[in-house]
């Protein structure tokens, strides 16, 4: 509708000192949920605050505690991490805010501060952080995609999982947990269903289709190059059992007419290259499409190559 959303702070302590050293400075500060009309002359209104520590955003220095996401009837303005970089009280903080555009009206639905503690949205949901990467707003959920990088009982996980988060409801749920051994690479929402692709080292590559109640409704494995079958092979002879490298197949982009690939190697056919690719840097090796519809309809696909290396 012709806005921004945004947020804006002011990092600094009358005492710049103090700030720099963190001294007596508790770190918390106003945070201000804005929004300016796309014209010229514009003048930015203040839709609502709350106050937030300041020091996440100082630790990661790239802005990916916070998000902003949007749709026809409402704006969430979103704040979290599991860990403060400079002080020891409260070192578990979220807020989550909704500015509602047809009633004007701005309200603070979820705040929390606190002790470190595991799943505190919900039954198996670990902790995380709020930020724009792999995060969608439909209706009145938020859809995103987890990394649960913490250890439990000093066991180190790295698990992913899909997660809805409605707090006008309060429901709070998983909608998809990756395969014990296997790891998302990529996730895109297009309103109806999930698009990822995930992979083990002792089974494969895959794109797989699911729905917003978790449910796997269409599934497709990517074919080893010849080259790369040859050369597994060879190593399985020389020593014995060996892991496929399936890594790097990720979603550039998904709409109504093609799933969009790419891969940073050439182990995969028809996203591959003939040409010699650098060793350092990630590389995009291959591009190619496969047909939504032609896919969700359970027909029989084949991934055409629009881009190759070198080529």
């Amino acid at each position: 509708e012709g806005y921004l959303y945004y947020y804006i702070f002011y990092p600094y302590s009358e005492d710049y000192e103090t700030f720099i050293t963190g001294g007596e400075d508790d770190m918390i500060r106003d945070y201000s949920c804005m929004r300016i009309p796309l014209k010229e002359n514009a003048v930015a209104e203040v839709l609502g605050q709350y106050r937030y520590p300041l020091d996440y955003f100082i630790g990661l220095n790239d802005g990916s505690v916070m998000c902003v996401i949007a749709n026809e009837e409402a704006v969430y303005f979103m704040a979290g991490y599991p860990y403060r970089f400079y002080k020891k009280e409260d070192v578990m903080q979220y807020r989550i805010a909704r500015y509602d555009k047809k009633e004007n009206t701005f309200d603070l639905l979820y705040s929390y501060s606190g002790d470190f503690t595991f799943d505190l949205f919900g039954e198996n949901l670990g902790a995380f952080d709020f930020n724009m990467t792999n995060t969608w707003l439909d209706g009145e959920t938020i859809y995103k995609l987890h990394v649960d990088y913490n250890g439990r009982d000093s066991e180190y996980i790295l698990k992913h999982y899909i997660v809805a988060l409605n707090f006008v409801t309060g429901e709070r749920k998983v909608i998809y947990a990756e395969p014990e051994n296997y790891g998302i690479s990529s996730v895109m929402y297009d309103g109806t269903y999930f698009y990822l692709t995930e992979s083990s080292k002792k089974v494969g590559t895959f794109l797989k289709v699911v729905d917003k109640n978790g449910n796997v409704v269409r599934q497709y494995e990517f074919e080893m190059s010849d080259v790369y079958k040859a050369m597994s092979e060879r190593f399985k002879t020389m020593a014995g059992e060996y892991d496929l490298e399936t890594g790097g197949v990720t979603l550039l982009g998904v709409d109504n007419r093609y799933i969009v690939l790419k891969s940073s190697n050439s182990n995969f056919k028809n996203l591959s290259t003939d040409s010699l690719v650098p060793s350092r840097g990630e590389i995009t090796v291959g591009i190619g499409l496969i047909d939504v519809e032609d896919f969700l309809s359970g027909k029989e696909v084949e991934i055409k190559q629009i881009y190759s290396y070198g080529k």
